[in-house]
């Protein structure tokens, strides 16, 4: 079973529903074995500039600190890292895809990505379809301030004991 979390577009650059719909991005969760495999061209193929600037400085450290080690460390930490990698790149291109300014939109569930985003659109276009649309020019409503509005104080019948909800006490705090 796979498990995608989608991401709108933001809205100022997309004109329609549409345009919002051909630029959503689903992004599954888990490990990524192409990641793990090829990070650097992962990271460039996805547009994560910065993450492969980071990268790249982050395994030309941890190769220059383990080489003074000597022996299988130099080797086994750029095994590790590659793991490590595999197991967040997923998760740092859903960072850098927010930060751009997409939107958290929900998280689907299928056999197949065509199956998730079925699933996905199936239910956000009828949400769409049933949304209320923004009024183009509202009239302008006089804002009531709470306190040109009096207020009655509350008057408790003889029997009542005063118990607000789940409360136990049965005392009024006044």
């Amino acid at each position: 079973m796979a498990v995608y979390t989608v991401l709108l577009p933001p809205p100022e650059r997309v004109s329609g529903l549409e345009e919002t719909a051909e630029r959503t991005v689903f992004v599954r969760d888990g490990f990524s074995w192409l990641a793990m495999l090829f990070p650097v061209l992962w990271l460039l193929f996805n547009r994560l500039w910065l993450l492969t600037l980071a990268f790249v400085i982050a395994a030309a450290a941890l190769e220059v600190a383990m080489s003074l080690l000597g022996g299988p460390a130099p080797g086994l930490a750029g095994v590790a890292l590659a793991v490590l990698f595999g197991f967040e790149a997923n998760g740092l291109k859903r960072w850098a895809l927010m930060r751009r300014g997409y939107r958290f939109a929900g998280i689907v569930a299928g056999s197949k990505r065509t199956e998730c985003e079925r699933r996905f659109f199936s239910q956000w276009l009828e949400e769409e379809a049933f949304a209320p649309q923004p009024v183009r020019s509202a009239p302008a409503v006089p804002s009531v301030h709470r306190s040109a509005v009096p207020v009655a104080p509350a008057v408790r019948a003889q029997g009542d004991p005063g118990i607000l909800g789940l409360f136990p006490e049965t005392r009024s705090t006044r």
